[in-house]
């Protein structure tokens, strides 16, 4: 589910089903949430920036807090030519 604005409002998302997509202008504030196993893709043109708006969920920035922190992401081998 996907809302738009600067406050989380749980009243105000849409609900996405397996295969929608949403385009976002450049700094369109906006927020989402999921319920279930949830599959994510997000795509665009750098730079990109994440403002959280609670202040407890910012990652860490340094190198080695990242690394503690950071779950494992399986990337796909490329494809072989």
């Amino acid at each position: 589910m996907i809302g738009t604005g600067e406050v989380f409002d749980t009243s105000k998302v849409t609900p996405m089903d397996a295969g929608n997509f949403i385009f976002m202008p450049k700094t369109m504030r906006h927020f989402a949430l999921c319920k279930g196993d949830t599959v994510l893709q997000v795509h665009g043109i750098g730079p990109f920036k994440i403002v959280w708006l609670n202040p407890a969920e910012v990652v860490p920035t340094s190198p080695a807090a990242a690394k503690a922190s950071s779950p494992r992401i399986r990337r796909p081998n490329p494809p072989h030519r």
